[in-house]
């Protein structure tokens, strides 16, 4: 039975660079497959130089996003290197190896589970707001655009209560891609990640995929890991704006290949997506003058 850990860069090799130095001697891993997703900050070459007979550097051909990248270090882990068991993890993240070997055993123990993850906490520890959630109705899905909505309104996303009340695990329906770990053979013939989509949205679709196939997600509630939320992101696509451009593409394409939302309820949505762009244009504004008050 192998393992490996598939690492997606894009524009980020210090950020993974660190990651790479913190689990290349875990004994879990047989294999850590880094992705180069197309850089442009000639870090295909940097990461290159840490090539040894564990570490593999991948590049892609051209930028498909978040999907395209990992689907890469997923096949080329399953097929090439005869790995049973993937973890997927962002460069900004940092876990202990007895999380991995929890993850992996509960896999291993439970044939029908595709996906399994640990609870993520911020640097100082807390855990982290989004840490799981369900299968959003159509109407969630669509609201879910808006900034003050997901405040405010969503209730989508399982609160601590639901997770206090499990000792050791949890069934979900999705769960945060920073950190998961997959089985291969399941990932790969029920599941994969929706290449036509660029960034975000891809957890939920991967939920809706497994759930169809009735295959389960679950989360581990007694493991932890560490996220430096969006850094990797963040240095990418700095603009909160081109996020959210971004997102709402996504959302299109979800809308349309998995909840086969009409034509005219379509335009509608579209409008709606417009609108939740000039909100985000002017909570970034009234926020740009709190912050020069105080």
């Amino acid at each position: 039975m192998k393992t490996s850990c598939v690492i997606l860069n894009y524009n980020d090799y210090r950020t993974t660079i660190l990651l790479l130095g913190k689990i290349m001697n875990y004994q879990i891993f047989d294999n850590i497959v880094v992705v180069d997703n197309c850089s442009t900050d000639n870090s295909y070459e940097i990461l290159k130089q840490y090539e040894n007979d564990k570490i593999k550097v991948l590049k892609s051909s051209y930028n498909g996003g978040y999907g395209y990248g990992n689907n890469m270090g997923i096949k080329y882990s399953y097929e090439n290197l005869g790995s049973n068991y993937i973890l997927i993890a962002n460069p900004d993240v940092e876990f202990e190896e007895e999380c991995i070997l929890k993850l992996r055993d509960f896999l291993r123990e439970n044939r029908d589970v595709a996906v399994c993850s640990a609870i993520p906490k911020k640097p100082n520890g807390s855990i982290q707001k989004i840490v799981a959630w369900r299968i959003p109705t159509l109407r969630q899905y669509v609201l879910s655009a808006s900034n003050i909505y997901n405040r405010f309104f969503n209730t989508m996303y399982y609160n601590d209560s639901y997770f206090s009340n499990y000792v050791t695990y949890c069934d979900v329906d999705c769960v945060a891609g920073s950190l998961i770990m997959v089985n291969a053979k399941l990932m790969i013939e029920n599941g994969m990640y929706d290449e036509e989509i660029f960034l975000y949205g891809e957890e939920t679709v991967l939920g809706i995929k497994l759930k169809k196939k009735n295959l389960r997600t679950v989360l581990l509630t007694n493991q932890y890991y560490i996220h430096h939320h969006s850094v990797s992101i963040n240095k990418s696509i700095p603009s909160n704006i081109d996020k959210q451009r971004i997102l709402l593409n996504s959302k299109i394409i979800v809308l349309k290949k998995y909840y086969n939302i009409p034509s005219f309820q379509l335009k509608l949505v579209k409008l709606f997506f417009k609108i939740t762009l000039v909100e985000l244009i002017i909570l970034q504004f009234l926020k740009y003058l709190f912050q020069r008050k105080r």
